[in-house]
């Protein structure tokens, strides 16, 4: 966001104190760049895995597919994890959830203990 926020600074700048057709075209780059960096960031943002416990199934947001996975408690064979990972064997396919995105390790930790109790009743 710093970076962005000196390319913005930059592009003011050139703007309004420098009249040339080199810092005019430098301007409309600096700023083609800021808009673009800016809405690959809010992409970004937006990417935050989903993860829904119910008593019954765990509906997750699969990156790769694009699309929510439900996943029923009773189907899930054993659980594995990794320091960001968690992972769901079913007879048909190991789900991955990658939890990388929450930024707080305790919420990790309740997400990883929820399902392994969802899966244990």
């Amino acid at each position: 966001m710093i970076f962005l926020s000196l390319l913005f600074m930059n592009t003011v700048g050139v703007a309004f104190y420098y009249i040339s057709d080199t810092l005019i075209l430098l301007n409309v780059f600096l700023s083609a760049t800021f808009l673009w960096l800016t809405i690959a960031h809010f992409k970004k943002r937006n990417r935050v895995p989903f993860i829904e416990i119910s008593e019954g199934s765990l509906n997750y947001w699969d990156q790769t597919k694009e699309e929510i996975v439900s996943v029923s408690a009773k189907d899930i064979t054993q659980i594995s994890t990794k320091l960001c990972q968690l992972k769901l064997h079913t007879q048909e396919q190991i789900h991955v959830l990658n939890l990388n995105l929450i930024k707080k390790e305790q919420t990790r930790w309740e997400i990883k203990e929820n399902v392994r109790r969802m899966v244990s009743c």
